[in-house]
């Protein structure tokens, strides 16, 4: 569908701003033209897709491909991933799951600071939530 959008400004630099925010908004689409109407105004002509395609799903070299369904989908499960990674250079003990503010850390004997190394038991929980 084609659609136009103004853009204009008060000086040269204002319009400038304006015409480089349009032109990200507008990143998706095919512009087709611009027309301009004075030295700080124009308009922009571009076309939106009747449908927008989604990138086409293709075979991976994953060892599980994920679902996620929607929040309260009868039979849904809960799962739980962990990830292994390499040890934790330049990590920090209270960027750890493990660090209990106040307690210090389960797996290390002793004072535990925030700023300590952290140790083989560093981990991260990972949320998200597939749109």
């Amino acid at each position: 569908m084609k659609q136009v959008a103004h853009v204009s400004g008060r000086t040269p630099e204002e319009f400038a701003s304006a015409y480089n925010e349009t032109c990200a908004g507008l990143s998706r689409f095919t512009i087709e033209k611009v027309q301009p109407i004075s030295d700080t105004s124009m308009f922009v002509f571009y076309d939106v897709p009747d449908e927008l395609s989604e990138e086409p799903i293709t075979e991976s070299d994953a060892d599980y491909c994920i679902e996620m369904a929607e929040p309260g989908t009868p039979g849904a499960k809960t799962l739980h991933i962990d990830i292994v990674v390499q040890s934790p250079h330049g990590r920090k003990c209270c960027e750890c799951d493990n660090y209990d503010w106040g307690r210090g850390c389960k797996y290390k004997h002793g004072i535990v600071r925030t700023m300590d190394d952290a140790c083989s038991m560093f981990n991260v929980i990972i949320e998200g939530r597939c749109l």
